[in-house]
């Protein structure tokens, strides 16, 4: 199956918060804040792994919701991790902006994917009478 852009762009920003992970591990000796901030960024992209290989609507809704929430989450760390001196402001706001972008890809995803649902419901089966 293809990846998704969300697949791809999640597993790019997990990668690059994995290496920001270690430099400040080894830097700085920080490991609690950036293992979670680690966790958060990468629960985005195992979750879109996962959408990606579900096949019913409601193991992608699912996905699609426990995604944008390790995105806030990531969000979260991100601007600890910044108030506590850890993490440069720069890099920060490219992770951010990245985070923030995927977090409107989700919402788009699940807007769609609910109206969808909606429509569905909402439209009968019409049969011809002869």
């Amino acid at each position: 199956m293809e990846e998704s852009i969300l697949q791809t762009k999640s597993f790019d920003l997990s990668v690059s918060v994995y290496k920001k992970v270690a430099e400040l591990q080894k830097k700085q000796k920080d490991f609690l804040l950036s293992q979670w901030w680690a966790e958060s960024v990468s629960a985005v992209a195992l979750n879109m792994y996962l959408a990606q290989n579900i096949h019913t609507k409601s193991g992608l809704s699912i996905y699609l919701y426990v995604a944008r929430k390790a995105a806030y989450r990531g969000l979260f760390w991100t601007k600890l991790l910044v108030e506590a001196g850890e993490l440069e402001a720069e890099a920060a706001r490219r992770i951010e902006l990245e985070l923030t972008e995927l977090i409107k890809m989700l919402q788009a995803s699940i807007t769609t994917l609910n109206s969808n649902r909606k429509s569905n419901k909402v439209a009968p089966l019409v049969e011809e009478v002869e």
